[in-house]
């Protein structure tokens, strides 16, 4: 009814594909592939979009790249055809490309310094580590990359066989597939290297907590979790009603009720299911009061065993049933959202009926379901325990719950 159109072109292969010491070239590639093609300069690109309204976007996720453009049905071919252009014909100008490596390298400045990317990093290591899902880029790194590394990354990854085209809005089939062909036909065929093709990651001992000192911080960064589901995995679902439960977007979350409502602990706590194509992360992620890091950690490990001990009363069971399918439903009302969950079932293996399958799913978990999922993919005895903050202050808290490992910024132990 609207006369709009969205084209996304999805390729295999993203962050967690690129060889070592190139970390960060996929997002580079993301920022760079836009700004110039064999017949259109950067400016031209940005004018020929400009000019018909419309919008022209590139990302790079763990496991793909995606390139997005929008705009008035009625300019559909030349949306698409900008799209054609950007993707399979990449310049990657020497000029475009230093203006964003150097973007690239002055954002990453504070990495270092910062307490929620350090408790990220570190909590990556502990669960992950040896897995690309664990690396990521540095100015140093950054400043080594060069146009010729993004050139090869795309000659490799950006063939058909590899590719998915999504396209939303006002346009039918058959108007889709006589423009696709005509912009798309000569992409020339290619074999793109296995990117689902992952070492084995060696995980972090568990069984001590990880301690990044920043004095005078203020707060704790607190994380706690463990390698968890896959983003395929038949029972995801009682997982994902689990962890709403616990500590999912709402004030009725255990996590919230006890940490911030009961104990004033935090402003917010939540746990969170980040489910890729090889493996999985169940996080509790929190900033807490130093003063009472030690007493938060604590607690969070006290609802994490009554969850397996006890599982969820039939109103959380309900509670949680009934977020999941309205915020599905929601989301699936809306077509570009709905296009990108399908992008999602696609790139993680899984059929599209899943799609709509996820409701009927998801009412159907049963308490006994979800409390098998958490014993089995929840660690409740040693979870993964990292926090950032003022050593000084932390250090007597913490050790009262287990042995503490001091690290630094790279995760290499320090006296």
């Amino acid at each position: 009814k609207a006369p709009v159109v969205r084209f996304s072109l999805y390729t295999g292969g993203g962050n967690a594909s690129v060889a070592e010491g190139q970390q960060g070239l996929a997002q580079l590639l993301a920022e760079v592939i836009t700004k110039g093609a064999a017949n259109h300069s950067a400016e031209e690109i940005a004018a020929e979009v400009e000019s018909i309204g419309g919008t022209l976007s590139a990302a790079a996720a763990a496991e793909h790249i995606a390139i997005s453009i929008a705009g008035p049905s009625f300019e559909q071919e030349r949306l698409l055809g900008v799209l054609a252009d950007v993707a399979m014909h990449p310049t990657f100008p020497a000029a475009e490309f230093s203006i964003a490596q150097q973007q690239l390298i002055a954002d990453m400045a504070f990495d270092e310094s910062d307490p929620l990317t350090l408790a990220d990093r570190q909590f990556r290591r502990v669960i992950l580590d040896g897995h690309p899902y664990s690396a990521y880029s540095t100015p140093a790194i950054m400043e080594t990359l060069t146009p010729e590394d993004l050139a090869a990354f795309h000659a490799a990854y950006f063939v058909p066989g590899n590719a998915l085209l999504v396209i939303t809005g006002d346009m039918t089939e058959l108007e889709a597939r006589r423009q696709v062909e005509v912009l798309f036909g000569e992409w020339p065929a290619g074999d793109a290297p296995d990117y689902l093709d992952y070492p084995e990651a060696t995980p972090r001992a568990q069984d001590v907590i990880y301690l990044i000192d920043q004095p005078a911080a203020g707060q704790a960064v607190v994380r706690v979790g463990n390698r968890a589901i896959r983003g395929a995995a038949e029972d995801r679902f009682a997982l994902l009603v689990a962890n709403h439960a616990l500590g999912g977007r709402s004030q009725t979350s255990r996590l919230y009720r006890n940490l911030r409502a009961d104990k004033g602990y935090t402003y917010g706590v939540r746990s969170t299911l980040d489910m890729l194509q090889d493996a999985g992360a169940f996080v509790i992620a929190g900033s807490v009061n130093e003063e009472t890091a030690g007493a938060a950690i604590h607690e969070i490990l006290f609802e994490l065993e009554r969850l397996s001990r006890e599982g969820l009363s039939d109103e959380e069971l309900a509670n949680a049933k009934s977020f999941l399918t309205g915020q599905y439903l929601m989301q699936t009302a809306v077509p570009n959202s709905f296009a990108d969950i399908l992008a999602s079932y696609f790139l993680l293996g899984l059929p599209w009926e899943s799609a709509n399958e996820f409701v009927g799913a998801i009412e159907a978990v049963t308490a006994a379901e979800v409390q098998a999922a958490v014993n089995q993919y929840i660690e409740v005895e040693q979870p993964a325990i990292v926090v950032v903050g003022d050593a000084e202050v932390l250090l007597p808290q913490l050790e009262e719950l287990g042995e503490v490992v001091l690290v630094d910024a790279q995760g290499e132990p320090v006296e």
